[in-house]
This record gives C-alpha cells, sequence and structure tokens, in this order.
C-alpha cells in the first residue's frame, strides 16, 4: 500500500515515499564501512541532487523531493562512513568539494544536536515589527569550529519553499570562524550559481574576500586549478568557464572588499606553487595593479 513513511535517521526528521512492507524477521550483517574510494564515489548522488534543485529545469513539486532525498542520503553516508575516512576528510584541505562533504556528512550524521540547534534557533523569524521577515542576530556559541560543518552543510543542502532565513547567518558564520576550509564549499557554491540561477555569487565572493590570509589565498588558487579539470569530467555541477574565474581573481584583486590586505598578502606571498596555481597568482596580481599608463 502507498503511503508516506516518517523515517528517524540519526536524530533527524527525514520523509521518504514507497511502499510499506512488513519482511520476516531475519539476522542481517551490519553494513561494511564505506572505503574512501567508494565514500568518494558516494558524494555523486547528492552534488547532481543539488545541481538538480538549483538548475530549476523541473517543476517546483519535483524537486521539492530532493530536499528530503538529499538529507537522507548524506546523513546515510555520514553514518556507513568509518572514522578513518571522516577523520582523513576533515583535516583534509584538498580543492575537491567532495571531500569536504565526507567531512560534513559525517559530523551532522554523528551531531545531530548540532543541526537542530542552528535550524531550531535561525530557522523562525526574528520577532521584530517588519513586513519582511528577518534572520534572528547570530549568536556568539553558534560561530565557532564546533558549528562550522553544520553551517556549510546548512548551505549545501536544498533549502526548500519559503525564505532561508538562514543563509545569511550562514555566510556570517563561516566568515567568523574562518576555517580555510569552507573556501571549497564556498565558491563551489559560486559555480554552481554560475551554472544555474542559484546562490547570488556576490554573496558567495563577498564571503570568501574576507578570508585574506595565506591559507585562504592557498585554497582559493587551489580550486582555481583543480576547477578546468573538474569541469572536463562534464558532470554539470562541475561546470566552470573563464567569467567564473575572473570573478574569483577579482576577490583577489580586492573587488570585494579587504582591498589593502589583498594586495599585500599577493605581493608578499613567496611560498612555491604549481604552475598552474602560480599564474593564476601572477593574474591575480596583475588585476590589483590595475590597468597600466602606456609610455612611449
Amino acid at each position: 500500500m502507498m503511503m508516506k513513511a516518517r523515517l528517524l535517521v540519526s536524530g533527524l526528521l527525514v520523509y521518504t515515499y514507497g511502499v510499506l512492507s512488513v519482511p520476516a524477521p531475519e539476522a542481517r550483517a551490519e553494513p561494511t564501512a564505506l572505503s574512501w574510494e567508494e565514500a568518494l564515489v558516494a558524494t555523486h548522488e547528492l552534488l547532481d541532487m543539488e545541481y538538480r534543485y538549483w538548475a530549476q529545469e523541473e517543476d517546483f513539486d519535483r524537486r521539492r523531493l530532493l530536499i528530503p532525498a538529499f538529507e537522507a542520503s548524506l546523513l546515510a553516508l555520514g553514518s556507513r562512513m568509518g572514522d578513518d575516512v571522516a577523520e582523513r576528510a576533515a583535516a583534509s584541505r584538498s580543492p575537491d568539494v567532495r571531500v569536504r562533504l565526507l567531512a560534513t556528512a559525517h559530523y551532522v550524521a554523528h551531531r545531530p544536536d548540532r543541526y537542530a540547534d542552528l535550524a531550531d534557533y535561525y530557522g523562525r523569524a526574528a520577532s521584530v515589527r517588519t513586513h519582511l521577515p528577518r534572520a534572528r542576530p547570530l549568536r556568539e556559541e553558534h560561530a565557532t569550529e564546533e558549528y562550522c560543518l553544520v553551517w556549510e552543510y546548512m548551505l549545501l543542502r536544498p533549502p526548500g519553499p519559503g525564505p532561508a532565513l538562514y543563509l545569511d547567518r550562514a555566510f556570517e558564520a563561516l566568515e567568523r570562524i574562518g576555517n580555510p576550509a569552507s573556501i571549497v564549499v564556498l565558491l563551489h557554491l559560486h559555480r554552481i550559481g554560475c551554472a544555474t540561477v542559484g546562490y547570488s555569487y556576490r554573496m558567495v565572493l563577498a564571503t570568501v574576500g574576507r578570508f585574506a590570509t595565506p591559507q585562504g589565498l592557498r585554497a582559493i588558487l587551489s580550486f582555481l586549478a583543480q576547477a578546468p579539470q573538474e569541469a572536463a569530467t562534464g558532470k554539470p555541477y562541475y561546470a566552470w568557464g573563464t567569467a567564473a574565474e575572473r570573478q574569483v581573481l577579482d576577490v583577489l584583486a580586492g573587488e570585494y572588499g579587504n582591498t589593502d590586505k589583498w594586495r599585500k598578502l599577493l605581493a608578499d606571498f613567496k611560498e612555491h606553487l604549481p604552475s598552474d596555481e602560480q599564474r593564476l597568482l601572477e593574474e591575480a596580481r596583475r588585476l590589483a595593479a590595475g590597468p597600466t599608463t602606456a609610455t612611449n
């Protein structure tokens, strides 16, 4: 019989549709923990759902089914991941968004209380007299490393109908936490926004512009260098182009704030980089210097 089933997964409510049946009792072995390679492959389903939601090529009744599907798939992935895989993902500074997604999935699946804290508080509008709903102010305890992966999850998941009041607070929180690993997620959102009608790239890039540190610069250059290689795979959520690259380089040139910090950072940066990243660094320096005047 077709009916809606409510399932409790790691303390979070997830809704699915399907046929309910009562199987005969039997002994079942625990599923084998996913290897590193298997876990990375599993993230493609999540990225595909995210892209399909933002691309808006399907009507909303179909797209909104992707919201619980994304949540259920992420929680299942996090639950099946071994601690060794999770620790490797959390410690990695890879520009591959799949790696950060693994860390996010494991943390959210094992700390549903952290997600519940944010969803309960920021999911409701502030009590102010205004025609438009406003997000509640960011609490100090929520702008800490303990909530970093949860904020990233809230940005990556499809937001659903109605105003996503938490979005502004998520960007603000990641800026204040200042973990350079978050740059991969932010630039992935920029990429999704360029390939679809998703996130406003200005909001995303303005947040990236606050990471004016050597670690932030390395993370941005690493992502930019890998983006064309990922786009060559043909997967739509890896779409990339020269316009998207130029917009990120404008961040390094100080177009989105912290201009003096970025210019000094670019001038003082002396680390040896792979050739692709070095080329991007030189292009950022050229943009930061501004137009040159020809002389006779």
